[in-house]
């Protein structure tokens, strides 16, 4: 039986998420109360390289204290009409880096899924394909950049490529639909991502 959770403080850090406490639907409570397979964590846009491992480590403790695996899960960047400091691809670099060298550290696996959207990208993408995976915001994950995300988090869970699921989602938000070949696009983009870290 597949059993999933989550914890969502809006606009914190792993810093805000641990000093959130132990409290009844704390992310700390949630993550004592069962014996997860997996503990996905997500550091927030604008985090400091220090305070990022600071607080990684203690919830990376508390994971595998309670039997459970830790995943990292290191996302796209902002764009900078969301944030001017946040320039595209050196943001989503320093993100995922960031998270990509502290997984090796404490072999820890790293979904980084700004590397998979610059893989889907390409070299030289226009300002209009990238906001194509962003929703209007321009900070958040857009249908399309919430399915790159998926499809590796599916890779690194499972180990197994993604090429081949779904992209229509008829019960999802009134109905999302990725066209096949974008999704088998995105879905090459995570499968190769995921075969560059577990190299």
């Amino acid at each position: 039986m597949l059993f999933i959770g989550r914890a969502l403080l809006g606009g914190r850090g792993l810093k805000g998420y641990w000093e959130a406490g132990e409290g009844q639907g704390s992310p700390r409570a949630m993550i004592a109360s069962e014996k997860w397979d997996h503990v996905v964590i997500q550091e927030i846009f604008n985090a400091r390289d220090q305070e990022f491992q600071d607080y990684a480590a203690k919830f990376d403790d508390q994971i595998r204290r309670s039997g459970s695996k830790t995943i990292l899960f290191a996302t796209a960047s902002v764009t900078e009409d969301y944030s001017a400091s946040f320039r595209y691809p050196d943001a989503f670099r320093k993100l995922n880096d960031m998270q990509i060298l502290f997984g090796k550290a404490r072999g820890i696996p790293v979904a980084a899924a700004g590397y998979a959207w610059m893989k889907y990208l390409g070299p030289s993408p226009s300002e209009e394909q990238r906001l194509d995976l962003y929703h209007p915001d321009k900070g958040h994950p857009g249908p399309k950049g919430t399915y790159i995300y998926a499809c590796l988090l599916y890779a690194v869970i499972t180990g197994k490529t993604p090429e081949g699921l779904t992209s229509e989602f008829p019960n999802l938000r009134g109905g999302i639909t990725i066209a096949r070949q974008e999704a088998a696009n995105m879905q090459k983009a995570a499968w190769q991502q995921y075969q560059e870290a577990v190299k």
